[in-house]
């Protein structure tokens, strides 16, 4: 199942293809929406930005570093992810 751990492979459903990474399949789907990319590199579509927030419990290191991840990946086709991390609220 992935990053899903075995306990919680009961709540997950089976039948869902997952979708493959594709970075420039990604690129052309953002392209032919209308999501281009401007000087700085980050898309945009009528002037507005592609961008927005993760929020990340900081309380666990593996949740932030999923979240850079994400980041990272999501910023080599042009969107503009930024992380908060937030202490938990136990």
């Amino acid at each position: 199942m992935g990053t899903v751990p075995p306990v919680l492979e009961i709540a997950c459903a089976t039948d869902i293809a997952p979708i493959p990474y594709d970075p420039v399949g990604a690129e052309k789907e953002l392209d032919r929406l209308g999501w281009k990319r401007n000087a700085a590199g980050t898309r945009a579509k009528d002037g507005i930005p592609l961008a927005f927030t993760l929020l990340v419990n900081s309380d666990t290191p593996r949740r932030v570093e999923s979240a850079t991840m994400i980041q990272q990946d999501l910023a080599k086709v042009g969107i503009d992810a930024q992380i908060e991390k937030l202490p938990s609220t136990r």
